[in-house]
């Protein structure tokens, strides 16, 4: 038994097949003057016919997993059409060197650049730029590149890596697992495997060379443990364990359109968390009817400069239309681990403990506006809250509800008619905003409990860091009590309170959640029908 991070859930169980990508060997050859040229057409007809393979990849992404994960594909093929990539590359081809070493000394620079920003999302950008030079240095050199699609077989797929472009030629119908030797639950292949539903473990170093083609291999996605040449008693437990989980899926699927409610009775408002438009596709799915966070960083994030007015209003009223009952928009929440590359900030020591969120857009107040502008224009279209994050004193949630009162004075000026109430609330992520909760919930319509940067602050563990993973715990008798304060000061004052952070997802945690007085927990789309299933067992 070997164990990984599981990444992608279900069991998958096949015979394993090998998959190993040399890395081309690239010379640099000097030209004579007189092929120049050659190699520079060399370059273009192979950029064309890269293109044109990315494209077919796009297409199959597209019917298979959705336009999302078909973007991880578009960014490759953007890179590739870079006119400033190209001109560097062929400049290099006009100092005299050949064109696959130029191509892959201007595309290795470029992943290098996304690799050293702190932003986990860019970084990700080094796997798409080096996935789309592989296949263009590879045409370059006259290599054929290996086929995924062709797969014959229900196999388990072993690897060091998947690249974006590999994943997305896979297929449920073929592939039972995935396992990889490095990658995490955020890189594209655990992306594009819980898209295509294949089970996936990734992080387990050495796997290429302890398994060998044939060897029957289990790969669990929700434990991270694959299993390699089980006996035939191990085998059969497993057997009736995919079974048994195939059984629980189709139990999970049929309570989509049916209600959160206690087996007394008691009705539960589970609403969604979501970050992206498609993200509305997948809620709906599940039969979200509410949204509980609408993380809009998300916007700002993937470009060279902010989004507009316009833009933003446009992607908030597609939400609010989509889901009528309530949307709760957090304004921006960068800083930490999330930073704009195009936002000048400065470097922190402790940037978790820095000029984020809240703090960063009081600073940023023409930023801040626009935002809010463009909320309170989409208001108009159904009901919607708005969300303060990472107070900490009263002075910054007055600044934040004085800004707000400007901005709206300024709609009403200019003849904006803004017919909808909008609820006003903050999210409680420090232990001085959950210690003090008696007093905002003055100030306040409501409160959502952010859990993660909770626990993270009260038990001052990195919640990034894994050599103090042990301290990130939901149930410490700190969190509880943090809790049960936040519950009361609320439901004294007469609003509510919900939940946000990644606790309101976890069955396990749902009863005691519940009858701490939480009157919301919004998750991620993936937790909805599992807390659901656990709502309608409880009695409170």
């Amino acid at each position: 038994m070997l164990q990984g991070i599981g990444v992608s859930p279900g069991l998958g169980i096949a015979q394993a097949v090998i998959y190993q990508q040399k890395k081309p060997v690239i010379s640099a050859v000097k030209l004579e003057a007189e092929a120049v040229e050659t190699e520079i057409n060399k370059f273009k007809q192979a950029q064309a016919e890269a293109k044109q393979e990315l494209l077919q990849i796009k297409k199959k992404v597209l019917q298979t997993a959705g336009k999302e994960k078909a973007d991880i594909i578009e960014a490759q093929i953007m890179f590739l059409e870079d006119p400033a990539v190209a001109d560097e590359i062929i400049n290099l081809i006009k100092n005299g060197y050949n064109s696959a070493y130029s191509a892959n000394q201007v595309i290795e620079a470029q992943a290098q650049m996304f690799e050293n920003l702190p932003v986990p999302e860019m970084q990700e950008r080094a796997v798409d730029m080096r996935d789309m030079g592989r296949r263009l240095i590879n045409i370059l050199l006259g290599r054929k590149e290996v086929n995924l699609s062709e797969i014959t077989g229900d196999v388990v797929l072993i690897a060091h890596d998947l690249t974006p472009s590999d994943t997305a030629q896979l297929s449920k119908d073929k592939v039972a697992g995935i396992v990889t030797e490095v990658g995490s639950r955020t890189s594209h292949t655990a992306i594009l495997a819980r898209s295509l539903g294949i089970p996936a473990v990734v992080g387990i170093p050495g796997i290429v060379e302890q398994v060998g083609p044939g060897d029957l291999v289990v790969v669990d996605g929700n434990s991270g443990e694959v299993h390699v040449n089980p006996d035939q008693l191990k085998l059969n437990s497993f057997k009736k364990k995919r079974e048994k989980l195939a059984f629980e899926q189709k139990e999970l699927e049929s309570l989509v359109n049916k209600e959160a409610v206690t087996a007394n009775g008691i009705p539960v408002r589970i609403a969604a968390n979501i970050g992206k438009l498609s993200d509305i596709i997948e809620a709906k799915k599940v039969g979200v009817r509410e949204i509980g966070l609408f993380r809009t960083e998300f916007l700002y994030m993937d470009r060279n400069s902010l989004p507009s007015e316009e833009e933003q209003y446009r992607a908030y009223k597609q939400v609010v239309e989509a889901f009528p009952e309530r949307v709760i928009i957090r304004t921006l929440d960068i800083g930490g681990d999330k930073e704009l590359p195009y936002l000048k900030q400065a470097k922190e020591l402790n940037p978790f403990l820095g000029k984020r969120a809240i703090r960063l857009t009081l600073a940023e107040k023409d930023l801040f506006k626009i935002q809010l502008r463009a909320i309170l224009r989409a208001s108009r279209h159904g009901n919607v809250g708005i969300m303060f994050p990472m107070i900490a004193t009263m002075d910054e949630l007055l600044a934040a509800k004085k800004l707000l009162e400007e901005v709206r004075a300024e709609l009403e000026t200019e003849g904006v008619v803004l017919t909808n109430p909008v609820e006003v609330g903050m999210m409680i992520e420090t232990p001085a905003a959950a210690l003090t909760a008696d007093l905002f919930a003055k100030e306040v319509d409501f409160f959502s409990i952010g859990t993660n940067d909770l626990i993270q602050y009260t038990m001052a563990a990195d919640r990034m860091n894994e050599q103090v993973a042990y301290l990130y715990q939901p149930t410490h008798p700190a969190i509880t009590r943090l809790l049960e304060k936040v519950v009361q000061a609320a439901h004294a004052a007469g609003i509510w309170v919900g939940m946000c952070g990644e606790m309101a997802g976890n069955p396990q945690l749902t009863e005691h959640l519940l009858k701490l007085g939480l009157d919301e927990l919004s998750m991620t789309r993936g937790a909805v029908l599992k807390v659901k299933q656990k709502v309608r067992q409880i009695t409170l």
